[in-house]
């Protein structure tokens, strides 16, 4: 299947801090992974329990049950995937970035596009049990991939399973704003937020966008200003699990 370049929507983004890029390019690049948006970023808090998995909901259902999940997926094969990004195109080649994240990218299950991806301020479950940290802007800017250079990207095999939590679960303190969990409720009452859980299994596509021209200034492999030019895209199928990285190539 193919998908129509152009037509992202944004909110399909992978989370903040995965995208941590290398280069490892017949140039020589060295290694230079992107920094961090410092204070804006949503700080994920110490698990309050174990992995996640099937936590219940509603009545008796313990704190511990909504943790996002870690570790293996059932196969025993770790859920994160790697996507090694390759250029060979020839020239530079220009991706969008905002928040630590490629703007320009969709995963997909089955043919069908949905929210495999989790934002850069998407709060699940565990984190909404821990005082909010506020997510703000974050700087976006341009990401320069030289001609026959590589960079690898994770996907963290996460996706975000609307559910409802005890209300007693909830920190409304004053750093949580009290409404943070969404839909409020009464004490006692269940309260609706997402639970981190692996991936369902299946046949996935991950597509990419990039751009071969741009108005901007670089520093290195990051540049400021935008890009011009309609993209170009570039996808690649994947069984899920999967215990090996996945190639995409331009």
């Amino acid at each position: 299947m193919g998908w129509a370049g152009g037509d992202f929507l944004r909110r399909w983004a992978w989370p903040r801090q995965a995208l941590s890029v290398a280069l490892l390019a017949a140039t020589g690049l060295a290694a230079a992974p992107l920094a961090g948006c410092g204070d804006d970023e949503l700080v994920r808090p110490a698990p309050s329990g174990g992995a996640g998995g099937a936590g219940g909901h509603g009545g008796g259902a313990s704190c511990a049950d909504f943790a996002d999940a870690s570790g293996a997926a059932p196969t025993g094969v770790n859920e994160a995937v790697e996507l090694h990004v390759e250029n060979g195109t020839g020239a530079d080649l220009f991706f969008r970035i905002d928040c630590e994240r490629l703007t320009d990218r969709l995963i997909a299950r089955n043919g069908e596009a949905a929210p495999f991806d989790i934002g850069p301020c998407d709060v699940s479950c565990e984190q909404l049990q821990r005082p909010a940290v506020e997510c703000g802007p974050c700087p976006a800017y341009i990401f320069r991939l030289p001609a026959g250079a590589t960079f690898t990207d994770v996907w963290s095999g996460l996706v975000e399973v609307p559910t409802t939590m005890p209300s007693a679960c909830f920190d409304d303190g004053p750093a949580g704003a009290g409404g943070a969990g969404g839909a409020g409720g009464s004490a006692g009452s269940d309260r609706s937020c997402d639970r981190r859980e692996v991936a369902p299994q299946g046949l996935y596509e991950v597509a990419l966008e990039a751009f071969e021209a741009c108005d901007c200034e670089c520093d290195g492999n990051r540049c400021e200003g935008r890009v011009l030019g309609s993209p170009i895209l570039a996808s690649s199928e994947f069984l899920f699990p999967r215990g090996e990285p996945v190639g995409i190539e331009f």
